[in-house]
């Protein structure tokens, strides 16, 4: 895909035209999206196209979080590890519905990947987590090797492992 982009979210953004079949996803890159980013707790990129007016195709956000490793023994790569770990969340990924089965929530999933294995060069992370919204979207994770906690199926896991391994193909 070299005619797109990944972006932080800014002012310029077109994110009013932005629909993705989800209101609250909708409205969350509308209304609070800059907010957060301003405020630091949470950072939103956007995939636009390089030469385009701003308009927004997909986006993620990105914030850092802590996993309870106790209650999810049954998650392989929490064996042996503290009572809390530290992981990159994806907290929302949406693609513009008039861009869906083209490959763009694919090409956000390897951005979030490549983003997780530089910060896992500054800091500790043990790997992506992501709560999905319904069983449709789990299993699209799934795709990807995403594995659900035992606490809470809908949240899934990916660790640095995979990801590394992924991310160096």
């Amino acid at each position: 895909m070299s005619n797109v982009e990944v972006e932080l979210l800014t002012e310029e953004h077109k994110r009013n035209e932005f629909d993705c079949g989800a209101e609250a996803l909708n409205k969350y890159l509308r209304e609070m999206a800059l907010q957060h980013h301003k405020r630091n707790t949470a950072k939103t990129h956007v995939l636009v196209h390089k030469e385009d007016d701003g308009s927004v195709l997909a986006y993620a956000t990105l914030n850092v979080c802590q996993i309870r490793t106790v209650g999810n023994e049954d998650v392989p790569t929490f064996k042996g590890l503290p009572g809390d770990i530290p992981a990159l969340r994806l907290c929302r990924l949406a693609v513009d519905q008039s861009k869906k089965k083209q490959g763009l929530g694919s090409h956000m999933i390897g951005f979030v990947l490549a983003k997780a294995m530089i910060i896992s060069q500054d800091a500790g992370l043990s790997g992506v987590l992501v709560d999905a919204k319904d069983e449709d979207a789990k299993a699209y994770y799934q795709l990807f090797g995403f594995v659900p906690l035992t606490t809470d199926p809908m949240s899934l896991f990916l660790p640095m492992a995979s990801i590394m391994k992924m991310v160096s193909k």
